[in-house]
């Protein structure tokens, strides 16, 4: 039962406690992504946000949920005419939460630098096998983000299922083709 909560909090949680949460996990997001100086260009994607302001940043966060508020609302009502958007709206920003997370890793100045130094020998591999500390570094961080990146469309899913009771193969695709794209549109245009 405890798994389930973790996985599927909006089975069980009022939608109040989820909006504070989500609202909550949100601002906490923004006060890390400034202090990393990182942004999220898309519903699942997190970028450098060097040289941008405070405010850009938390403009950057905000449009990349209002977008994905807007457009997984859209297509809650297309498939269940009795989905609210509040759901929509904390299972958005709920989702969000663990990419606090995400951020946090890639921030740290040994990744950071250990990710700098193998993307310059891009062009000779055999250079890149020399780093043997970087590489380690990188792959041991990129192991600690993956569970919390895949927690959070574990949560954009669950709550997206949860508001809309989609239940059809074909639905679950859309849902995920749509994420897709958006996240592809946002990524390339911020």
């Amino acid at each position: 039962m405890f798994i389930k909560k973790i996985f599927n909090p909006f089975a069980f949680l009022s939608e109040k406690i989820l909006l504070a949460i989500g609202l909550l996990g949100f601002i906490v997001l923004c006060s890390v992504s400034y202090c990393f100086k990182m942004a999220m260009d898309g519903i699942w994607h997190i970028g450098y946000a060097e040289g941008k302001t405070t405010f850009q940043i938390i403009f950057q966060n905000a449009l990349i949920a209002v977008v994905s508020i807007v457009s997984l609302g859209i297509l809650a009502k297309i498939y269940n005419k009795k989905s609210r958007w509040i759901d929509i709206v904390n299972t958005v920003f709920v989702s969000f939460v663990p990419n606090i997370f995400v951020i946090l890793i890639s921030g740290l100045p040994y990744f950071n630098e250990a990710s700098e130094k193998l993307v310059s020998m891009a062009n000779n591999p055999n250079e890149i096998m020399n780093h043997k500390t970087e590489l380690f570094i990188v792959l041991i961080s990129s192991f600690c983000i993956i569970p919390f990146a895949i927690y959070s469309v574990i949560l954009l899913y669950n709550g997206f299922k949860t508001a809309t009771n989609m239940k059809s193969w074909q639905q679950i695709s859309i849902f995920f083709i749509l994420t897709f794209i958006l996240n592809l549109i946002t990524q390339f245009s911020l």
